[in-house]
């Protein structure tokens, strides 16, 4: 399906539909896909079409006053979720128009090489739309700080305590919910998890573990999840199956 030479940072699909990012960029997308980014359109296509539409008037042509910037989509169930470049979070019915429901507590700032944010991380629960944003601190060695929210319009943040004794869990990179509300972060130095109704952040087990972390991890059901290293050369997939507490490589090296 043709893009129209427009990037695309950000694809997610529930029942019969397709969501994506189409990213307006400069320069060339061999070396750089999507540092150079400026402008999101939130386009969405059905799975019997070959054709990309914009999903409304709302998301479209997002931006952050002209600078290189990401965005953030992330559906659950019937309701999808944008997180636009200077942190405007729109939500709407799969199929229906999205608006303004919020803001989060940080901006995504400029993107990571794979399109996701360098600055705010968003995740939802599938179960009961509970909202969670992550915002890196300051310095790398300063602890994030964790927001939720149920309706995106105002936001609690969790007590630092939060993080027990971790005192440098490493830049966040990703972040994922579990269906039941487990929360999983990846970060340079490894993979954390905050286990459904539980009160404190744990580094997961993690045998031979990646020196530069992770730069993304995804929960598919409670108990099951991916995780890719940072360092791409490893040729890697690593994978939960106990709900994040533990992971381990399933590809052989290569």
């Amino acid at each position: 399906m043709p893009t129209g030479g427009r990037r695309v940072t950000g694809l997610e699909a529930a029942g019969n539909r397709a969501y994506a990012l189409f990213a307006s960029c400069s320069g060339t997308y061999i070396t750089s896909y999507a540092l150079p980014c400026t402008s999101y359109t939130l386009m969405s296509a059905t799975a019997d079409s070959d054709t990309w539409a914009p999903a409304g008037q709302a998301t479209t042509g997002l931006n952050d006053a002209g600078k290189l910037t990401s965005a953030y989509i992330a559906l659950s169930g019937s309701v999808g979720y944008l997180v636009a470049p200077d942190g405007t979070l729109y939500s709407g019915p799969l199929g229906g128009a999205w608006q303004q429901s919020g803001k989060l507590p940080c901006l995504p700032g400029t993107p990571q090489p794979s399109g996701l944010p360098y600055g705010a991380l968003f995740a939802v629960t599938a179960d009961s739309h509970q909202l969670t944003a992550v915002c890196p601190g300051i310095t790398p060695t300063q602890l994030s700080k964790v927001y939720t929210s149920g309706n995106g319009a105002s936001w609690t943040q969790q007590p630092m305590t939060a993080w027990g004794s971790l005192t440098d869990p490493g830049v966040p990179a990703s972040l994922t919910a579990a269906p039941g509300g487990t929360l999983v972060l990846a970060t340079m130095h490894g993979l954390y998890v905050l286990p459904a109704g539980g009160s404190q952040w744990k580094a997961a087990s993690e045998a031979n573990a990646p020196s530069r972390g992770f730069s993304y991890v995804g929960m598919t059901t409670d108990s099951q999840g991916v995780a890719l290293p940072a360092d791409t050369t490893r040729h890697e997939i690593w994978m939960t199956f106990d709900g994040g507490l533990t992971w381990a490589p399933r590809t052989v090296a290569g």
